[in-house]
């Protein structure tokens, strides 16, 4: 028994790879000439998560990937260490979206640059296994990098009529005199505005970021269905939002534009939206017959 164990130890130890000192030394080396060439890139990141409200949820982008990559340490172990020139390939294009990007002073390019070299520097050095086992993790790094500012302006300006009309249809069926005309809704007694900052971008963003993750886990039809969900979810929270913004001022006058509510639009957004995905997710996970478990 004890031979036995002996050699089924000896067997599970020689199926796990081991990392020679000469390769993790060619690792080291990489790791720093990457982080030397994309500090810059990755300095005004940073500063943009930090002074941009739109985008402070960056800020835990890295680290849910690098949790969702912990989460895959058994599967990148077993996997099979095969180099590819491929992923040289993809490394070198990324190399060259960094460099094309800070000499065209084209940020959004050159962020990009960030997960294409992450992703080619692991296909290259770890090869298809486990690329395919990064690149879920890889591809969630895109969330990290804020819009252009055309394509994010454009999504503001479909957002804020299709958000004015819905309030105002919804705000209209319960019995509130109300004209939409464009961003505007006109109501007796004021007239509102859905600006920028009133579509719900934000929390489109953010939750669109933390949906991903969310159902990451999850099997492959009920994913789908929550994942196409995100950006409806985001747009109702939303309307939902200025319908009771709608509602109050109509009923109890302007004071409630001065209100902690108001003001804290982006984060109500987010908590309302997140939930309702929560809810979406147990309505989805539900069988005829089951009960629900409490929240």
């Amino acid at each position: 028994m004890n031979l036995n164990a002996r050699l089924v130890l000896t067997k599970t130890e020689e199926a796990v790879p081991k990392l020679s000192q000469s390769t993790f030394a060619r690792v080291l080396l990489i790791g720093v000439l990457c982080g030397a060439a994309f500090y810059p890139t990755v300095v005004g990141l940073v500063t943009e998560w930090w002074t941009n409200p739109f985008y402070s949820h960056g800020f835990l982008i890295p680290i849910l990937s690098g949790y969702m990559l912990w989460q895959e340490r058994s599967r990148l172990v077993a996997c099979a260490k095969q180099p590819s020139r491929t992923g040289l390939g993809l490394f070198m294009i990324g190399l060259v979206l960094l460099v094309a990007g800070a000499l065209g002073e084209e940020e959004f390019i050159e962020r990009l640059s960030i997960p294409i070299t992450l992703f080619g520097l692991v296909y290259f050095l770890g090869g298809p296994q486990t690329a395919i086992t990064c690149l879920f993790p890889a591809a969630y790094l895109l969330l990290m990098i804020p819009l252009p500012f055309f394509f994010s302006r454009f999504l503001k300006s479909i957002l804020r009529p299709l958000d004015a009309k819905l309030a105002a249809s919804w705000a209209s069926y319960l019995g509130v005199i109300v004209y939409q005309e464009g961003d505007f809704i006109h109501l007796p007694n004021i007239t509102l505005e859905v600006a920028d900052g009133c579509t719900g971008f934000m929390s489109l963003l953010a939750l669109s970021a933390l949906g991903a993750f969310y159902v990451y886990r999850l099997p492959g039809k009920k994913k789908l269905i929550l994942w196409v969900s995100v950006v409806p979810i985001a747009v109702v929270a939303n309307v939902i939002r200025i319908l009771v913004i709608v509602l109050v001022v109509y009923y109890s006058g302007e004071w409630f534009l001065d209100s902690w509510f108001h003001h804290i639009q982006g984060t109500s957004n987010f908590l309302f939206g997140l939930l309702l995905l929560v809810l979406l997710d147990r309505a989805v996970g539900m069988r005829p017959g089951t009960k629900a478990e409490p929240l």
